[in-house]
């Protein structure tokens, strides 16, 4: 399952989010197959995510004083990461969950987490020092929960290498390509 990550309000929109999906249906072979976790009241993906994901798991927040409200609570006072989520998404077949930071962990689910780049590192005069800090913060506790960090370069992946030595062997580099329609093809470029 993946969340959804970018929007038509980030720079990149869907963009980004499509060429991972691309990029993870690939990596995984003829056996795995993506879909698209969604996690609010009312699902608003757009098309072009939808058609690339292949599925939509649309899991809406719990009504509150229900019965599986009152059980899902009393599970997470225990520490227990969201669990009628993770129920709900075991009983789907879910093997993974991929996501960016600000992430969510699901028990007995592993978290696949994308981390993008280090920008914040490398250039770190184009940062405040509170962004730079809640990015370390952010990235350290995605490297101590993730299974697997998703890196799209050797320089990324050299670079969290550095960052945290002790989940070093969890990153794996996936390379993204925007995937054209074949449509585009069939079109004369001259008009």
């Amino acid at each position: 399952a993946f969340q959804v990550a970018g929007g038509p309000g980030l720079p990149a929109g869907t963009t980004l989010g499509h060429a991972l999906l691309h990029a993870l249906r690939g990596a995984g072979g003829p056996g795995v197959g993506t879909a698209l976790l969604v996690r609010t009241g009312r699902p608003d993906v757009p098309d072009e995510l939808a058609a690339e994901a292949g599925g939509l798991i649309h899991l809406p927040p719990l009504r509150r004083w229900t019965a599986r409200w009152a059980y899902d609570n009393a599970l997470r006072r225990l520490g227990v990461p969201e669990p009628a989520a993770s129920r709900d998404l075991r009983a789907l077949g879910v093997g993974a969950v991929f996501a960016s930071w600000p992430f969510t962990r699901f028990h007995g689910i592993p978290l696949l987490l994308w981390i993008h780049d280090f920008q914040h590192v490398r250039l770190p005069e184009l940062f405040p020092a509170e962004e730079r800090a809640e990015r370390d913060r952010a990235f350290r506790a995605a490297a101590a929960a993730a299974a697997r960090v998703v890196v799209t370069s050797e320089d990324v992946r050299r670079d969290f290498a550095a960052f945290a030595p002790a989940h070093a062997a969890r990153a794996r580099v996936i390379r993204t390509a925007v995937p054209v329609p074949d449509a585009v093809y069939d079109q004369d470029p001259r008009a």
